[in-house]
């Protein structure tokens, strides 16, 4: 993980970051220069989703179980949701 990485991660879980434009201007007054768009590539990559907290509103929050890495996002996400089982039967899953 990169020094990037890192401070994003740790920015994530001492800030109320709720729009990619927060987190950019707290990286620059941490010292790291970053455009939208890297954040935006670095949050997929790092599992930061954002999510709606109780009374609090919308927030970037660490969830690693969105990490899937190599598999479309939007594919996994509707197996998921319309898979209500699974089990196999000789060499297949059904």
């Amino acid at each position: 993980m990169n020094p990037r990485h890192n401070m994003i991660l740790k920015l994530i879980r001492e800030l109320d970051v709720t729009t990619q434009k927060n987190l950019v201007d707290a990286l620059s007054k941490a010292g790291i220069d970053v455009t939208q768009a890297t954040i935006s590539r670095d949050l997929k990559e790092l599992g930061i989703v954002k999510k709606r907290i109780p009374e609090e509103g919308f927030r970037y929050v660490y969830d690693p179980s969105t990490l899937i890495s190599g598999v479309d996002m939007r594919l996994a996400d509707i197996c998921r949701t319309a898979t209500l089982s699974v089990t196999t039967a000789g060499n297949q899953v059904v």
